[in-house]
């Protein structure tokens, strides 16, 4: 009898041990994770993104804003309650079990809500929110979405926004990003980023078992990114657009006094909006082919400048002086050097001419002679100064430098020793000498000047605060030179290769350029700026496989209008646009 009782006092003791152990896990060692699991089937905490900052044109003309999208929200644990509940939403979103399930289980924990659907049409919406009604955990939420309403123009200079990547997510933690937060890239969306994100905010909600709201515990509100203003005018960017429609290249339009960009275009473009979502296979292979429609091509990508080059030469010789106005030169329609023979455009030769003839019609005799005589060291030298070989500066993302051949990369790129045809190629622009139309059009900006290089600006203000440009720099020049090569220039178009777009009552200055190309025809150049009496606006324009700079000239003297039109506050016409 002892005996029994005795085990079962110590069977007593035993369970009320385990209950005492059991009671402690849960209390002390699991406590918090239940207290929290019990809190998230109680309370949610519910993200509002902030409204990313509008881009404006330098005349207030909205470039990007923020509209309204609806996104289909889920929370797993409360769906799932109701048996059927998973494939009625799979038929609501006309999706498969399968691929909503694969949604679902995408993310940690069963509390947290996830995106099923963004962005999605009215009708969807309409049925969704029918749904709610019966389906539990399932609502509609609303959050502002990138949206750019002149859909191509300015793509890749503007850029484009999408989700942040692990990898920018783990450079900008330290500033309040998360997972589900979207980032610029590319683009003015990229460099401006801090200033265009915001603040986003949140609520914090009771709900029922349902997951119904009951009430709103708390609330921050959203703080909205700045606005960034442009120096860009929309309307000379369609002009500059329109005039590469079709064809690969770029175009830069620029204030020549303070290097603000009115117009930087590169093609083929895209929609930015398309990036905004859910990308198409279709749209992922133009976006991904060989178009490259997201490169910036006016700020990387690089050719070589052809008879752009020949100021730079020009101004060396001028400098040097080795020419003047009253110099004159016989072309015999080459230029021998040794077993060598440089070929002129013009097979049969310019014969004799001065000075400005020989920049009016492009003389490749002319410039060799002029680059020889001042000697590879110095064309190297005064191209440095007018910037070639190093970056503009401009406020974008991923500029490129270009080239200027030396001895040292020469034997470097092909082993070879550099020779006087070396001299002879780089005189005219060819020879692996590689620049960017941005480049290009701060050549013609200094010229234009007389002789200061100016840093390309895009963005004109962030906020209430405006942007200091960059004060130019001195390319070294006397403003006789400046003088004497806007007088060459202006030959160019009044009687030379860009005659055609000659228009007494609008005095354009030019240079036309055909840049051999070892992959196809040749690329097609045009520099210039106007008026010729007070220079305001450069362009710089680059057609691949385009041929002559002559074909060229017209998109340029198109911009040329509309930029200066604009300034004086008429509309601008393309009517002069072949």
């Amino acid at each position: 009898m002892k005996t029994r009782r005795a085990i079962l006092h110590w069977l007593v003791l035993a369970i009320f041990a385990a209950l005492a152990i059991r009671l402690w896990q849960i209390q002390i060692i699991h406590g918090r994770e239940y207290r929290r699991a019990s809190e998230e089937n109680r309370i949610r905490l519910i993200r509002r993104e902030a409204a990313r900052g509008a881009i404006y044109d330098r005349r207030g003309r909205i470039l990007a804003t923020s509209r309204l999208c609806l996104d289909i929200v889920v929370t797993p644990e409360e769906l799932c309650r109701r048996p059927g509940a998973a494939l009625e939403l799979a038929r609501v979103l006309g999706r498969s079990p399968g691929e909503l399930a694969a949604r679902l289980g995408r993310e940690d924990g069963p509390f947290r809500p996830i995106t099923v659907a963004a962005d999605v049409p009215f009708d969807v919406a309409a049925c969704a929110a029918e749904a709610s009604l019966y389906l539990p955990g399932m609502r509609l939420e609303s959050r502002p979405l990138r949206f750019y309403p002149r859909g191509p123009l300015a793509a890749p200079a503007l850029g484009y926004v999408r989700d942040i990547s692990a990898a920018e997510l783990e450079l900008r933690r330290g500033f309040g990003y998360t997972t589900y937060d979207r980032t610029g890239k590319e683009g003015v969306e990229r460099i401006c980023e801090a200033s265009l994100h915001g603040q986003a905010g949140g609520e914090q909600i009771e709900v029922d078992a349902s997951g119904n709201l009951v009430r709103v515990l708390g609330q921050v509100p959203a703080v909205g990114g700045e606005a960034v203003a442009l120096n860009l005018d929309a309307a000379v960017q369609e002009v500059a657009e329109r005039g590469l429609a079709g064809r690969a290249g770029a175009a830069v339009a620029m204030d020549v006094r303070n290097g603000e960009i009115l117009a930087l275009a590169s093609s083929p473009t895209f929609d930015p909006n398309s990036l905004s979502g859910k990308i198409t296979p279709a749209q992922w292979r133009y976006l991904s082919g060989p178009a490259r429609p997201q490169q910036n091509r006016a700020a990387s990508a690089l050719y070589e400048p052809g008879s752009v080059m020949k100021l730079i030469t020009a101004a060396a010789a001028i400098e040097a002086g080795n020419v003047n106005a009253a110099s004159r030169f016989t072309c015999p329609g080459y230029y021998q050097i040794g077993r060598w023979r440089f070929r002129c455009w013009q097979r049969g030769g310019h014969g004799t001419q001065d000075f400005i003839s020989g920049v009016a019609h492009s003389c490749n005799v002319m410039f060799i002679r002029l680059g020889r005589g001042v000697g590879r060291p110095a064309l190297e030298r005064w191209a440095r100064a007018f910037g070639l070989g190093a970056t503009t500066g401009i406020d974008l993302p991923d500029e490129s430098r270009g080239l200027i051949p030396t001895p040292r990369w020469k034997r470097k790129r092909l082993g070879l020793p550099w020779y006087a045809g070396d001299t002879c190629q780089v005189s005219v622009g060819q020879g692996g000498l590689l620049v960017t139309s941005l480049q290009a059009a701060v050549v013609a900006a200094a010229i234009a000047n007389g002789g200061y290089r100016v840093t390309p600006r895009l963005v004109r203000a962030i906020g209430a605060s405006r942007v200091a440009a960059p004060a130019p720099v001195a390319v070294g020049i006397r403003p006789s030179t400046a003088a004497l090569l806007r007088q060459g220039m202006a030959a160019v178009v009044q009687r030379g290769t860009a005659r055609a777009i000659f228009d007494p009552s609008f005095p354009i200055a030019g240079k036309t350029g055909t840049a051999e190309n070892p992959h196809g025809k040749a690329h097609g150049w045009f520099v210039g700026f106007a008026p010729v009496d007070n220079p305001r606006v450069a362009v710089a324009v680059v057609i691949e496989q385009g041929g002559s700079g002559a074909a060229v000239a017209p998109i340029g003297a198109a911009i040329l209008r509309a930029a200066i039109g604009a300034a004086s506050g008429h509309r601008s016409s393309l009517a002069r646009l072949p």
